[in-house]
């Protein structure tokens, strides 16, 4: 008799022992389904499926207690922890990149996040305009913030400044030796106010100093046209103040906003700028030259529409790693306060993917 009681004894222990196993598989099959799941639904049919094929000793009424419960606790649990996740990023992003435009974009990577006129602009990224395709690893900065690009596969990039008559008289023989490869010299402007078209006062000292010594070299013209007889007269100013020059890299129409969007092309409608453009870099294509647009992310996501501009190259300015933008461009202006040997002052800093030379 007394054996007969430890027999029931040691199996009432076994019983215990694999009603908790049962139970402890229960709950982690259904936190886990719930974890990559998040459908209530499905968690409780499959935590019902577990208990039926798995525990044979509870009532119903047991089993749907146990289910609810097991189900509540797992949904709040990643609901906690998915809240968590979400803050600790966002608090990162904050402290670390200071700007909302950056956290933003972050958590919106199929739009492009531009920030203007006090708000926050949300456009769809173009499917069907050709994609940015470098690789954020491949950018390397030195201490003296100058960057360079190798993805190990011969695409490696070229050093380059702009220049206008804000930089001064420049030692052309020092920027050289300095490493630098390209110069792109302001050519002229027009006023964005009063519409006169002027040449830039160190044009033509630029020119010569960088041909002088072999630096590749290209031009730039700031436009302010509304018309296209307007586009014309900038076109021809531009190919009159070069005939004197051979150059091997392109003419490039810089399209910025300017005085918060008040000059003369302010009111002008993306179709209407692009139109103007369009016009610009088929007259200097024409002339015998590589045409090229400059902007920033503004001017080259908001102001023109890129899909109409897709045969035609892109000089794109952004300030800091990682480049934020999604098409194709050919040369990135990366600082605006770079130092170079044989320039006073700062100075635009660029690396050219591509060559004209």
């Amino acid at each position: 008799m007394k054996r007969r009681r430890n027999v029931n004894a040691i199996l009432a222990v076994w019983t215990v022992v694999f009603g908790v196993i049962a139970l402890t598989s229960l709950c982690c099959s259904v936190i886990m389904y719930i974890y990559f799941t998040r459908e209530d639904e499905s968690v409780t049919a499959m935590a019902e499926q577990t208990v039926s094929a798995e525990t044979d000793g509870y009532s119903e009424s047991e089993v749907d207690s146990l289910i609810d419960e097991t189900v509540s606790q797992a949904v709040e649990k990643a609901r906690d922890e998915a809240t968590s996740d979400f803050l600790t990023t966002m608090r990162d992003m904050m402290e670390e990149e200071g700007s909302t435009v950056n956290m933003l974009r972050y958590f919106y990577p199929d739009n492009v996040i531009v920030y203007s006129g006090g708000k926050y602009n949300f456009l769809p990224i173009l499917s069907n305009v050709a994609k940015n395709t470098y690789q954020d690893e491949f950018f390397i900065q030195d201490e003296e913030g100058i960057a360079s690009y190798d993805d190990g596969n011969g695409l490696i990039s070229h050093k380059g400044i702009d220049v206008s008559r804000f930089q001064g008289e420049i030692d052309w023989e020092k920027v050289k030796n300095d490493g630098v490869e390209f110069a792109l010299i302001r050519l002229g402007v027009r006023g964005y106010t009063e519409g006169a078209i002027v040449l830039d006062q160190t044009y033509e000292a630029n020119m010569e100093g960088a041909l002088s010594q072999g630096i590749h070299t290209g031009v730039y013209f700031f436009t302010q046209a509304t018309t296209e007889e307007e586009v014309k007269e900038e076109v021809d100013f531009t190919l009159e103040n070069l005939k004197d020059y051979q150059i091997d890299g392109p003419i490039v129409i810089d399209v910025e906003d300017v005085n918060n969007g008040k000059g003369r092309t302010g009111a002008l409608t993306a179709e209407e700028r692009t139109k103007l453009i369009k016009a610009f870099c088929d007259q200097v294509k024409e002339a015998g030259y590589t045409p090229m647009i400059y902007g920033n992310l503004k001017s080259m996501t908001m102001m023109v529409d890129l899909t109409q501009l897709e045969e035609y190259e892109k000089w794109y300015a952004f300030y800091g790693f990682p480049v934020y933008y999604p098409y194709a461009y050919s040369i990135l202006q990366y600082s605006e306060s770079g130092k170079v040997d044989g320039i006073s002052t700062e100075v635009d800093l660029n690396i050219a993917f591509d060559t004209w030379w």
